[in-house]
């Protein structure tokens, strides 16, 4: 019974990550959808492919690696070489990273806080609609995330060795990662050296030239890719760089409502942001946790300021906007609830109540990216489209089509047909069927093209497909 009661936050965490992974399991074979479709897993298929499956920016054509660095191709790559390159096959990779970001983060704040904050939070974010839909997707955020987390977990530790690992993989993932090293100077500089008083000369040298590791490896990327390509960054690319202070309000404002008051997230979400700006007026008094935890969302928040925004990139800090609000309600019934019996109720209560709110928000009905699980009905109106195209007598004719819809017929690996279709993209040549995808805020290719009449209307309360004959 005593061993019971003491393991026993990791045998219910184990049985949430369990049932997370059953969930998850049904969905595993769904097809490619926008990101994914149109850029990782085409990138990691050419570089399979090729049989170029390398970090060298040569190994696969800037097309698709967009000069971003290539680990995460890597390892789909990889995967796809040695177990089929199948839509299960990246999907299983992508659910494996979302159960090692689950895992890591249950021991660190088990190792950091308590077994019972890390249980509660791992709950939370396990049903968050971000995490649930990123979970099964082939893209960089849930892989970057894992990496992030134990560079942070060093930094609290100041194991120096290992952030610097963690943090070069990360970004050797994916170049947003250099906010870690901003972190990292700001706890060596601020927290450990002026305020705390901790760190002499020779400590703040050893320990800025680790926090260093991972840019000069993103340095060494950029100069071969300099040699290889042409180019230190995807030029393209540059134009997504900026800055402007009506857009910095904006932007941020948008954030916060994503990741502190969202009505998925209200309750965690609003306790994190008093937290934040608890410890930002009360700054001396900040614990190194805290110290680390608000300066990584901080300056993750401002990054996404001078670069193009999507809410994915900031699935990094959503484990941390969690934890850094479990904390302090945690805290705060310490300090206003006398009756200790009281408290773990209390907050079960709470993490009942906010997975409640998460889960009834899966599915926003929208199109929201790969923000939530709404992304699925996309998948499935092309699916129909593809299949209803399958049994067409025509369907061995050239056909015009946009994206996704152009991605889903070319390559029957992505999930949605069994043989190659043969397909024209921009109006360059005349044919004489289409087939187009719209949705709100997408352009409606037949603003500019006229056609003779509609074939087939595949449509959801957001998106239509329409398959048309032209002139």
């Amino acid at each position: 019974m005593q061993l019971l009661k003491k393991n026993l936050s990791t045998i219910l965490f184990a049985i949430g990550l369990l049932l997370f992974v059953t969930y998850q399991y049904s969905f595993l074979a769904t097809p490619y959808f926008w990101d994914e479709l149109g850029v990782y897993i085409p990138a990691a298929q050419h570089m399979n492919d090729a049989g170029t499956i390398s970090l060298m920016p040569s190994s696969l054509d800037p097309l698709y690696s967009r000069g971003h660095p290539l680990l995460y191709t890597f390892l789909n790559a990889s995967a796809f070489h040695f177990f089929g390159d199948r839509v299960v096959v990246a999907h299983t990779l992508a659910l494996l990273f979302a159960v090692f970001v689950l895992l890591s983060f249950y021991y660190i704040l088990s190792n950091v806080c308590s077994k019972r904050i890390a249980l509660l939070s791992c709950l939370i974010v396990a049903v968050q609609p971000l995490f649930v839909a990123m979970s099964i997707v082939s893209l960089p955020e849930m892989c970057l995330s894992l990496f992030l987390l134990w560079a942070i977990w060093a930094l609290i530790k100041e194991h120096w060795l290992l952030f610097a690992i963690m943090s070069t993989l990360a970004i050797l993932t994916k170049e947003s990662a250099i906010v870690i090293v901003g972190v990292a100077f700001s706890f060596v500089v601020i927290k450990q050296h002026l305020m705390d008083k901790r760190y002499k000369r020779q400590q703040i040298r050893w320990a800025l030239l680790f926090a260093s590791t991972p840019l000069f490896f993103y340095a060494l990327f950029l100069g071969i890719q300099r040699i290889q390509n042409g180019w230190f960054f995807f030029p393209e690319h540059i134009g997504y760089l900026h800055f402007n202070i009506v857009g910095f309000f904006d932007t941020n404002w948008l954030m916060c409502k994503q990741f502190f008051f969202n009505k998925s997230n209200f309750i965690i979400g609003s306790a994190a942001f008093v937290s934040l700006a608890y410890n930002l007026i009360y700054f001396k008094k900040a614990n190194t946790f805290s110290f680390v935890v608000i300066a990584f969302i901080i300056i993750s928040m401002f990054f996404s300021n001078v670069n193009f925004y999507m809410q994915r990139y900031l699935l990094i800090i959503l484990p941390w906007v969690v934890a850094l609000g479990m904390v302090a309600i945690d805290n705060a019934l310490k300090v206003f609830l006398k009756a200790a019996t009281w408290r773990a109720p209390i907050l079960w209560i709470v993490v009942v109540v906010s997975c409640g709110l998460a889960i009834s928000h899966w599915d926003s009905n929208t199109f929201n990216d790969t923000c939530d699980t709404s992304y699925r009905k996309t998948v499935s109106l092309v699916q129909q489209t593809a299949d209803w195209l399958q049994g067409q007598a025509w369907n061995q004719q050239r056909i015009e089509a946009n994206f996704p819809i152009y991605q889903a017929l070319q390559e029957p690996r992505n999930g949605y047909v069994k043989k190659p279709f043969d397909i024209a993209v921009n109006f360059q040549e005349k044919c004489k069927y289409g087939i187009f995808f719209k949705t709100k805020g997408i352009w409606d290719p037949f603003t500019e093209h006229s056609y003779l009449k509609t074939m087939q209307l595949f449509k959801n309360d957001f998106a239509e497909v329409r398959v048309v004959q032209f002139y």
